[in-house]
């Protein structure tokens, strides 16, 4: 496995253990009234709207995040920057309107310096 490939692979385990941590949260504090705020990277969409993988580790990928997808979503409130939508626009033109249909009701937050 290349590096890439490695750091996206660590990028998605991170996205994953910070919906469990605000999961656990929102269960061991129901009386919290905001919902968490999630910033959704383009490896959701892609994984949500791909076809099924071969490789066994993509394709676990692809039904955890389809699994999130359907049930934990509405429990936050996601957001994502025109970095997502960029990349989300990126290969297949059919491949990419899907991805763009998917993450098109969720607000961008502004690129600022700050970020980097």
């Amino acid at each position: 496995m290349g590096h890439a490939a490695q750091t996206r692979n660590a990028e998605v385990l991170i996205f994953f253990l910070v919906v469990v941590l605000r999961v656990g949260v929102r269960l061991w504090y129901p009386s919290f009234k905001m919902k968490p705020k999630l910033y959704l990277e383009t490896t959701i969409p892609s994984y949500l709207t791909s076809r099924p993988s071969r490789d066994l580790i993509i394709a676990g990928h692809q039904q955890i995040t389809k699994e999130w997808w359907s049930r934990q979503r509405d429990q936050f409130d996601l957001y994502l920057s025109q970095l997502v939508i960029d990349e989300a626009s990126a290969g297949d033109a059919e491949a990419a309107r899907e991805r763009l249909d998917a993450i098109r009701a969720f607000p961008l937050l502004d690129i600022t310096q700050e970020l980097f």
